[in-house]
């Protein structure tokens, strides 16, 4: 019986997630980003059906019901408060049977790194080179660590060192002329109804309202920024 490793660049929710379903299937697996920490971070994250039928799959239905906030319709407003557009999302729960789950992405990132167990995770570890042969593929890192196994998977992110590798040339970042703020707040009726994703939107600005785990909301704010921010 062979032993099957793969090496995973990237402790985020996709490398997380590849992780425990290649450990379910029988890998031994290893994980490296370049962080030095897992740090709590303010943004949300909205999880739609298909990615929570995932979880479940994997075993993790209940805890991220557990982290999730409830969405039962979403709401378009123009930044003069003038309805938009309204969608009642119970038609989707029951035409693919699975309701969404807005989730702070921190809670998320925590709960797949308990399912997967941080033993498997290596931080201060950032990627600069991949090299592979007929058998293996091998992932290089600054201080002159290399991890060999069956397969070396990229969830690294932006600044991919292994989609350099893929590809076999950099890809340059897009700047898109926005700029965003967002965080977590207290829920609280007097700025959202409490199962609704709201999100007004003109004058080249966007604001939202989303309901998560632990009865707050997940607001960002963007705004259309001329130059590039330093």
């Amino acid at each position: 019986m062979y032993n099957l490793k793969v090496v995973i660049i990237g402790a985020g929710i996709g490398g997380l997630t590849t992780g425990i379903a290649m450990k379910q299937a029988g890998y031994q697996v290893e994980i490296y980003d370049r962080v030095s920490e897992l740090r709590p971070a303010g943004a949300g994250i909205s999880l739609w059906s298909n990615g929570v039928k995932v979880l479940n799959r994997l075993g993790l239905g209940e805890k991220l019901a557990a982290i999730g906030g409830e969405m039962n319709a979403m709401e378009y407003r123009s930044h003069t408060n003038e309805p938009l557009s309204y969608i009642d999302l119970y038609p989707l729960f029951e035409r693919v049977g699975q309701r969404p789950y807005p989730v702070a992405r921190t809670d998320l990132q925590a709960m797949l790194l308990d399912e997967l167990g941080p033993e498997n995770v290596h931080l201060e570890m950032p990627c600069v080179a991949v090299e592979q042969d007929e058998n293996s593929a091998t992932a290089i890192f600054e201080n002159g660590h290399r991890a060999t196994g069956n397969l070396v998977i990229g969830a690294d992110g932006i600044r991919s060192a292994v989609r350099t590798y893929v590809l076999n040339r950099p890809v340059e970042r897009r700047y898109a002329r926005y700029v965003n703020w967002n965080g977590l707040v207290a829920a609280d009726p007097d700025l959202c109804v409490r199962d609704r994703w709201v999100i007004y939107v003109g004058d080249s600005k966007r604001a939202s309202m989303m309901p998560v785990g632990g009865d707050r909301f997940y607001f960002f704010l963007a705004h259309r920024w001329k130059q590039v921010p330093t």
